[in-house]
């Protein structure tokens, strides 16, 4: 009886195999609930995008057909049942259902669906308790939505769970991830990488199987603190918490599993040491990334130990110290990313070991000296990046024949000599070549031009000399980017008889090459897009004719050359057109419609602007700052006003009234009307551009009392009055919290009367407060995009200093310069004691006004304050000694008042010069020769109170310049700071520079860019 049991189990296994060859073995039910499943399905092309290859739909899904030969289906070889569905990876769409027939199928031990788009459905909340048998569930990027499933807990021999990619949440009252694991004690696959985990406590960890392989939590918002102690995970292999920047792990108590192969801990705020135990007995290792955390100390030696090795990331941390040689013994590393940490020294001469190192990345480090001899053995290297170190030396020739090598970048660093000539691989592999920021002298080497599959060559900034003809480009048929600028002794010919054509060449960057004459060769490249010829010797006048056919061009920076004339309408697709500091003479010639940038300033330009300039429909910058223009503003502005970002119209002759053009612009960031004759009051339709961050009228002839309309202003940074016929008081604000942004006030050389307008001052946000710990240093005009390039409101000079006839020009404002100036108007009273509350001031001028009483002390508050003139009023009574406090203190003066008794000694005012105090007829003491007695104060010479009109560029003058041009530039804005009159300029940037430093904290993670000192 037993054999006839027997024979008849194997005639089944041999006549039902799993994947069904007979009709019967389909159960109708199941077969029903599949095509009901299926008609909730639609076609969804992008589904399979991340899965490789098209897979076939579910057209073999018919119905009277056996299930069990469905694609993608799975039967039980015995019973006929449905154990697997497998649909992932199918351009397929559509909606899961609450009660979706797919929960019919009760006997199901595998369900993948994995990237088949489900348009935002949520998991049922229930049925999962249907599949009592699921062992393998995967629903990662199905485009789900809402609260993980209630009864995921139910799925009690689960073995792997994939949620990933989906916008889905653990809910911490009703499902959270303590109570749904805690049951699920057979994974051993887990990943719910992008599932929302905010609310979930670090103990759940705790909870986890201990028999877990795979684990994956990346992007997931965790929260909290760990100790790292994962050796409970005995069998886990891979884990993966990166992207969890607020999940900070302590990796000085770490403790992992050894048979982990692959961690990465990538931006997750992991900090602390790597110590020699946690890290050297994870011989199994195969892949360790560490980078953007907070990692600080030494790299362990132990981390040579792991020789299996393969993948090492530790960018953006702050580890410093040298690298231990040990990690020559990773035989098997094939990517090796130390960047921007603080490792100093010489790069160890490691690489004889490691012949299957494809990736090095060293940049942005400390590290001196030479290349490495050893790196010549590096045959399968295929990028290496050393840029922004202080690497020495000539560049040895075998870099460039090193076989494998794709990209080599050894930008910002101290390398000179010449390049060498070198032995050109006949298929050299290098695409991109970036030395740009040494001190390279000499020749470009014929065999650079040989490179034939280089699409970009950067050599810019740097002593390169000879002569650069046309012709030697011809090789590099695949060139898309090239940068020859900055190299003083270099010249390139301007051959008209050479033709050829380079393809794919996009971007060309000769900016300081010595050019005499346009090079119209560059006319016939036909996929030029951007082309920089700024600060040569290019003279005379383009011509329509000259300018026409250049079908690609988009960006053209022709500034800092001899131009003197422009035709109508040059380049026909241009986007950005910069003419800056050139001889341009005669009419605006106004560009063609597709202009988004237009820069003129600083040319001999002359005349009314053109009406028809209102024709540019897309311009969003327009700078003629610096020239002979006059006349009126055309009415016709008004329209452009839609779209302007940046209006420069400063240093001109424009008269007449400001024109009520401004109430419909909602994206106008910047208006500059400074230094022209512009008279009457400011228009009123300038409080609806809530998008303004700086406002300049100083130096006009307009007559109104203080435009409170401005004070709700929410972006408004810097506003400047100066100079103008601006009457009345001041008086309180209109709104409860005016110019929320402003850092920047200046109300000098005007008639303001009144009281100090202490209630408004209170009210300045940025005044009163600003983050100096800010980790990354801000600077007006910081993150400001106009068009199709990157663009920064910089461009020299943003403000001008004029000091006792001393010309500066200073770029850079960062958003911790706060400046209140008062002076030279009609104030009257005392200084209220409430200034003491703007602590974040640095610079405060009250000159030249009529205040009367004594110093505040409440002055001593003011810890950031570096500029303090109180000057040319009646100020009475005795400093006070507070005031030593000051320790950011570097300019004061506080001549020609009443004041008297000892100058106050110690810190800063032991660096105060007479010129400090000159007109104080009662002061004695250091620095001035008259001691002081315990009798009455010494009785000096009146000095002479200077005339206003002759002392009003005595101590500043600000004039605001649009700042940056430049496809890819970015421009610094520098920090000005008021500093005594004696002083020559080269000392006051010294200055400046030092103090701005010391002031803001180094970012992190690490600078891309860095100060070179050649």
């Amino acid at each position: 009886m037993s054999v006839v049991i027997l024979v008849q189990i194997l005639f089944l296994l041999l006549h039902y195999p799993v994947d069904c060859s007979s009709s019967v073995i389909c159960h109708p039910n199941e077969s029903s609930a599949l095509l009901q499943f299926k008609d909730t399905l639609t076609s969804h092309t992008n589904s399979y995008a991340y899965c490789g290859d098209k897979l076939p739909a579910i057209d073999t899904w018919v119905k009277d057909t056996d299930c069990c030969l469905w694609d993608g289906i799975t039967c039980d070889g015995l019973t006929g049942d449905v154990i697997g569905l497998d649909l992932s990876c199918r351009p397929l769409g559509g909606k899961i259902a609450p009660n979706t027939t797919l929960l019919l199928l009760s006997h199901l031990q595998r369900l993948n669906l994995a990237y088949t788009y489900f348009d935002d459905s949520s998991i049922p909340s229930s049925g999962f308790s249907l599949w009592t048998n699921l062992t393998y569930l995967n629903l990662s990027t199905c485009g789900l939505s809402g609260q993980t499933p209630s009864d995921l807990h139910r799925l009690s021999k689960l073995v792997s769970l994939d949620l990933s990619g989906n916008d889905l949440e653990f809910d911490f009252n009703t499902n959270g991830l303590e109570n749904i694991l805690a049951n699920l004690t057979e994974l051993i696959d887990l990943d719910l990488s992008e599932v929302n985990m905010s609310l979930i406590s670090s103990e759940a960890f705790l909870n986890l199987s201990s028999s877990l392989r795979t684990l994956r939590f990346s992007d997931c918002s965790l929260r909290g603190n760990f100790d790292g102690d994962f050796a409970r995970f005995k069998s886990l292999e891979l884990f993966d918490l990166s992207y969890n920047n607020d999940f900070v792990l302590n990796m000085t108590t770490a403790n992992w599993p050894s048979s982990l192969r692959s961690l990465n801990l990538y931006a997750t705020g992991s900090s602390g040491e790597l110590l020699e135990h946690s890290i050297g007995n994870l011989k199994s290792m195969e892949y360790l990334d560490l980078s953007f955390n907070n990692l600080f100390g030494l790299i362990p030696t132990s981390l040579g130990n792991l020789e299996s090795l393969e993948y090492l990331y530790l960018r953006n941390n702050n580890l410093s110290g040298s690298v231990p040689h040990t990690l020559g013994n990773l035989k098997q590393l094939k990517f090796l990313d130390l960047s921007s940490n603080h490792f100093s020294g010489q790069i160890p001469d490691i690489y004889a070991d490691l012949r299957k190192l494809e990736f090095l990345y060293l940049f942005g480090n400390d590290f001196s000296g030479q290349l490495p001899p050893s790196m010549f053995k590096l045959t399968e290297l295929y990028s290496l990046d050393i840029s922004f170190n202080n690497l020495n030396g000539t560049i040895p020739s075998w870099l460039f024949a090193l076989p494998s090598l794709n990209g080599l970048d050894l930008q910002n660093n101290n390398l000179n000599g010449p390049i060498k000539h070198f032995q050109n691989p006949h298929h050299s592999s290098l695409k991109y070549v970036r030395l740009s920021d040494n001190m390279i002298d000499g020749p470009i080497p014929i065999s650079i031009f040989e490179l034939t599959n280089l699409t970009e060559l950067d050599l810019s900034s740097n002593k390169l000399s000879g002569i650069i003809e046309w012709s030697m480009l011809q090789k590099l048929k695949n060139l898309e980017n090239l940068n020859l600028s900055n190299n003083s002794q270099l010249s390139l010919t301007s051959n008209t008889d050479i033709s050829f054509n380079l393809t794919n060449l996009w971007k060309m960057t000769l900016s300081s090459c010595n050019i005499t004459e346009f090079p119209y060769f560059l006319s016939t490249q036909q996929a030029l897009t951007a082309l920089d010829l700024s600060n040569n010797r290019i003279h005379g006048q383009f011509s329509k004719q000259k300018s026409e056919g250049w079908k690609s061009l988009q960006f053209l920076n022709l500034s800092g050359n001899f131009l003197t004339g422009l035709d109508q309408h040059p380049w026909q697709n241009i986007d950005t057109l910069d003419l800056n500091f050139n001889w341009l003479q005669g009419q605006l010639s106004v560009p063609p419609p597709s202009i988004r940038q237009f820069m003129v300033s600083n040319n001999r330009l002359s005349g009314e602007i053109p009406s028809f300039i209102c024709n540019l429909g897309s311009i969003q910058v327009l700078d003629l700052s610096n020239n002979g223009f006059s006349g009126l503003i055309p009415k016709c502005l008004g329209i452009m006003m839609n779209w302007l970002v940046i209006l420069d119209l400063r240093n001109n002759n424009f008269s007449g009234k400001i024109p009520e053009v401004f109430g419909n612009s909602g994206s106008l960031v910047y208006l500059n009307l400074h230094g022209n004759n512009f008279e009457g009051p400011l228009p009123p339709s300038l409080g609806n551009c809530s998008g303004l961050r700086i406002l300049d009228f100083g130096n006009n002839n307009i007559r109104d009392t203080f435009p409170h309309w401005l004070e709700a202003l929410p972006n408004l940074e810097i506003l400047i009055l100066r100079s103008n016929s601006f009457h009345g008081e001041v008086g309180d604000p209109s709104v409860d919290h005016p110019f929320p942004s402003l850092q920047i006030l200046d109300l000098s050389h005007n008639h303001f009367t009144g009281f100090v307008p202490i209630k408004l001052m209170q009210n300045l946000k940025s005044v009163v407060y600003v983050d100096k710990d800010a980790n990354l240093p801000e600077y007006v005009g910081d993150k400001l995009f106009v068009g199709r390039y990157q663009y920064f409101l910089v461009d020299a000079p943003l403000i001008s200093l004029i000091i006792k006839g001393w010309g500066v020009e200073l770029r850079k404002i960062l958003t911790i310069l706060t400046v209140v100036d008062c002076s030279s108007n009609e104030f009257r009273g005392e200084i209220p004691e409430e200034i003491g509350m703007l602590k974040s001031l640095v610079v405060l001028n009250f000159s030249h006004n009529s205040l009367t009483g004594r110093i505040p002390l409440s002055f001593a508050n003011l810890t950031n304050m570096e500029s303090l003139d109180l000057s040319s009023n009646k100020l009475v009574g005795e400093i006070p000694s507070q005031l030593t406090l000051l320790s950011f203190l570097a300019v004061l003066n506080l001549t020609f008042n009443q004041l008297k008794g000892q100058i106050p000694q110690g810190k800063q005012f032991n660096t105060f010069a007479n010129d400090s105090y000159v007109g104080n007829l009662g002061l004695c003491g250091f620095p001035l020769s008259q001691k002081c007695s315990s009798g009455e104060p010494p009785q000096l010479s009146p000095s002479p109170i200077p005339h206003e009109e002759e002392d009003s560029q005595g101590w500043f003058d600000w004039k605001f310049a649009l700042m940056g041009y430049g496809c890819g530039m970015v421009f610094g804005l520098s920090m000005g700071y008021i500093v005594l009159a004696t002083r020559k300029p080269q000392w006051i940037v010294r200055i400046i520079e030092e103090r701005q430093h010391r002031r803001v904290r180094r970012p992190y993670p690490r600078r891309t860019t860095r100060r070179r000192n050649h």
